[in-house]
């Protein structure tokens, strides 16, 4: 009963830094060669300062009378040599944040809006991935944010991303045509405080009958916003393909993933494909199916998707597609190589070092992910990154650092609902569920649609001994997503406490049915090892059990199921070691009041370490 959000974050193999053997070639000094026709048997050493050579007395004595010109040439020279070196080096990136655009109409249809906003959206990124020397900044991290479009909101965007620049679009309609307004807007200085001003801005009329149209008259106006000409990217993609694309694009913002979505993109023209925003578009549809269902269908498609178009193959966005796919993957050296590929390309070091992090996350090596964290953030500050690096705390033990670094990110920005719901795990498992509920809640009024948060609401309610509604949550989640054993898990132990074992039982058994031990995540392997424990087939949850603790043991959520497998296989002195160890983590002895735990009341180690940890009365009759 311990599954929170599932963790699909993907872990950096440890660096290893070749050391180079300086070797000295001395002469053997008994076999010195003279070629002034005198020989020594052993060699002399000169005490005295040695007279420059007659060649280069002029010069000795030139340097000598005037030192201090010479000093000021030489420094003059080192001052150049420093300047051209640092101009060798490579610049950081410009960060640019494109915000969804603004609709405004009063007669257009509700879905040809969307796919408007689509095709000026899509335009506006394709052309910033076209310029030399700036970065976009990637769509989720800016809707994450979800900050308002006026003034305030955009500071916000700003300070949270830590954008050197936003586009902002404006759109006006009526049945067939638009008036769409592009600004270019940029601080005053690079001072965190200056205010946005704009700098450019450009307006342009377009008829909606023909989307293709519409991207291409746009992407010639941000052209014009950088005093740039851009490839037309849309060159001999029909409209038809397009607005199939968009379609797809829209669905997914609205209703997540789906097989669908995916058959549709794959009768695209091969034309259309190509495009980097058709194969970013695929990938992350792969991917979230992937994760999803544990399907490697998901991962094969999306090998094949990403590798038809030879013409991408050597572009960053390939390469990042490609990353992700060898981390969903496992293949964890082929990812540190395409990162190795992406540092030629000049990609930025704030990158580089999230790629690094991102696999160290995916490793389950949460302190490697720390150390990269920081050095990401050490060049560019955001909500995002300060979330990241409180999660790989969190799962560290260290809960003092993780809510450090989550006020952090809040104070970019205040309803990034990342860090609310991290903060409302931090305080579920610390057995504040009141605290937790308030987060989660405030979590819902942005996601109200996210099982996730609804499933951790449910744990809410069954640490309060509420089982009712937590399984009345579980029920409903686990009918929504009827693949996922967590919700299953949950739901199931939810039956268990309150005495309805026959359901529970039916559920525990479809949770081994779903789950293939040979390949799956930690978070599955959590899920049936407590499932085959609750079952007491005790010798199969022991032995998946080793596989997790092989594969995640710094997580607090491993320490705890081992403490309850053990406890319910009646391996005493185990469970009081892991029951010891989670609660060093930051977990509270609330999570310990499940009858589960009960037999361990007849343990005097137990009820030491919980009245160590406050609970003094945890094994009272009242309690059993």
């Amino acid at each position: 009963a311990t599954s929170f959000e599932p963790d699909n974050t993907p872990a950096l193999p440890h660096a290893q830094q070749k050391s180079q053997q300086h070797q000295s070639n001395t002469n053997n000094l008994g076999t010195r060669t003279n070629h002034d026709n005198t020989t020594q048997e052993h060699a002399t050493f000169e005490s005295r300062p040695k007279q420059p050579a007659p060649k280069t007395q002029k010069l000795y004595a030139y340097l000598k009378k005037n030192s201090v010109t010479a000093m000021l040439s030489g420094l003059t020279l080192l001052i150049l040599l420093g300047a051209g070196i640092w101009q060798l080096q490579p610049k950081q990136p410009r960060y640019v944040a494109v915000l969804p655009p603004t609709l405004n109409t009063a007669d257009m249809q509700e879905s040809q809006q969307e796919l408007v906003k689509g095709a000026v959206y899509d335009a506006i990124q394709q052309s910033i991935i076209q310029l030399d020397g700036y970065y976009l900044i990637p769509q989720n991290e800016i809707t994450d944010i979800n900050a308002t479009n006026n003034k305030e909101g955009l500071e916000t965007v700003r300070r949270a991303t830590a954008a050197d620049e936003l586009i902002t679009t404006d759109i006006q309609c009526k049945i067939e045509s638009c008036i769409i307004t592009l600004s270019r807007l940029i601080p005053d200085d690079k001072n965190q405080e200056s205010r946005l001003r704009v700098k450019e801005t450009k307006t342009v009329d377009v008829l909606t009958d023909n989307y293709l149209s519409v991207a291409t008259i746009v992407q010639s106006n941000v052209g014009g916003l950088y005093s740039e000409k851009f490839n037309n990217v849309f060159e001999d993609i029909n409209d038809t393909d397009y607005a199939a694309f968009l379609e797809v694009s829209s669905n997914l913002r609205i209703k997540g993933a789906n097989q669908d979505l995916l058959n549709k993109i794959d009768r695209l023209q091969k034309r259309t494909k190509s495009l980097p925003a058709v194969q970013i578009l695929y990938t992350e549809i792969a991917l979230d199916l992937h994760f999803e269902t544990k399907n490697n269908i998901f991962l094969e498609k999306l090998e094949k998707f990403i590798e038809f178009s030879s013409a991408t193959k050597n572009s960053k966005n390939h390469m990042y597609n490609q990353f992700y796919l060898q981390i969903a993957q496992k293949n964890f050296e082929e990812a540190n190589l395409t990162i190795n590929k992406l540092e030629k390309l000049n990609t930025s070091n704030s990158a580089i070092n999230e790629l690094y992090a991102y696999t160290s996350m995916a490793k389950k090596d949460y302190k490697f992910a720390i150390i990269f964290y920081k050095k990401a953030l050490s060049s560019r500050i955001t909500a995002n990154n300060l979330f990241y690096i409180a999660k790989a705390f969190w799962y560290v033990g260290n809960t003092l650092q993780s809510k450090e670094y989550l006020n952090r990110s809040l104070a970019l920005s205040p309803n990034y609902f990342k860090s609310l719901n991290l903060f409302g795990n931090i305080a579920l498992v610390e057995g504040n569920t009141s605290q937790a509920i308030t987060f989660f809640e405030q979590v819902i009024v942005q996601k109200n649609d996210d099982v996730t948060i609804l499933n951790n609401l449910g744990l809410c309610y069954l640490l309060k001994g509420d089982y009712k509604h937590a399984f009345e949550l579980f029920n409903h989640i686990s009918k929504a997503a009827p693949q996922n054993t967590t919700y299953i898990l949950n739901k199931a132990d939810s039956e268990n406490l309150a005495g309805n074992i026959e359901d529970s039982i039916s559920d525990y058994k479809e949770i081994i049915k779903l789950i293939n031990v040979e390949n799956t995540s930690t978070l599955n392997l959590r899920n049936i090892s407590q499932a085959y424990a609750h079952l007491g087939n005790f010798s199969e949850a022991l032995t998946v059990l080793q596989q997790l603790e092989k594969l995640d043991p710094q997580s607090i959520e491993t320490t705890y199921t081992s403490a309850l497998i053990h406890t319910l296989a009646s391996n005493n002195t185990s469970a009081l070691l892991n029951i010891d160890n989670t609660l060093k983590n930051g977990m509270n002895t609330l999570w310990f009041s499940f009858s589960w735990f009960n037999q361990l009341c007849q343990d005097n180690r137990f009820i030491t370490l919980m009245k160590d940890h406050g609970e003094p009365n945890r094994c009272t009759l009242s309690n059993q």
